[in-house]
């Protein structure tokens, strides 16, 4: 059973707008570490760079696990 929708909380409602909220919620929680990113989500950091369209690197975004 799915929840409820509680009131002024987003909802995704496309796949594409899922797998973005998906990612900028990890990434969130890592400080923006791709790298980190890309390993709790599975997935390499060069598709978290594409999923997001835009050249993130000079945006705040760290590349380091180190």
């Amino acid at each position: 059973m799915l929840p409820h929708p509680k009131k002024n909380q987003y909802y995704p409602t496309s796949l594409k707008q899922q797998e973005l909220h998906m990612i900028l919620m990890v990434l969130n929680e890592v400080n923006g570490n791709v790298t980190a990113a890309a390993k709790k989500l599975g997935i390499h950091r060069s598709t978290i760079y594409r999923k997001l369209g835009r050249n993130t690197k000079n945006e705040g975004l760290s590349n380091n696990n180190r």
